[in-house]
């Protein structure tokens, strides 16, 4: 794991070109109907391939509220646009304390679009799944984001995702991030 973030960190710190966006972020889950919160931390980069594809890599670290579990995901992303139009595909491993890693993949298509000239919004519908059908991580649901261009290099945006596991428990995710271009 260590080496995993380590790897992740030298290449985010030794890649910064033009194109590239890195991002920090919080984010608080609320399950509903459960004490089972969590308070996560996201670390994310990207870099633009050419005018319709990005590349990236992400990490989000998560602890639960009731038990202090600790679950952490690494991921590489793959991005392609054209228009408004977006389909992200990532695939990843999960580290979770007490429990075997497990690999999954992600696919969300949406909706880009400007508000204003610094304004934007992302509308998405994200699925995700582990690669192993004996390991239930599916979720499933409605993501939402804006964000605000403060000069031509800084941004903070504001997220919203509605997600839903297989057993039919749903999380409100509220989340904030910073973020950088170069």
């Amino acid at each position: 794991m260590k080496k995993l973030l380590a790897i992740m960190a030298v290449a985010i710190s030794t890649s910064a070109v033009a194109g590239d966006k890195i991002e920090l972020g919080y984010r608080y889950d609320d399950k509903q109907n459960s004490s089972a919160d969590s308070r996560n931390v996201t670390i994310g980069w990207n870099t633009d391939i050419n005018k319709n594809f990005t590349w990236g890599l992400d990490a989000n670290l998560a602890q639960r509220t009731t038990d202090d579990r600790v679950t952490n995901r690494l991921a590489t992303s793959l991005t392609g646009s054209y228009n408004m139009f977006y389909v992200s595909a990532k695939v990843g491993e999960k580290f979770q304390s007490g429990s075997d890693s497990t690999s999954f993949w992600v696919v969300e298509p949406g909706v880009k679009f400007k508000l204003s000239e610094n304004l934007g919004a992302k509308v998405g519908y994200s699925y995700r799944q582990a690669f192993s059908k004996t390991v239930d991580d599916d979720l499933k649901g409605v993501r939402l984001a804006l964000d605000y261009k403060l000069t031509k290099e800084y941004g903070i945006g504001l997220k919203y995702d509605l997600m839903e596991d297989s057993a039919g428990i749903k999380t409100d995710r509220y989340g904030i991030t910073i973020s950088k271009r170069f």
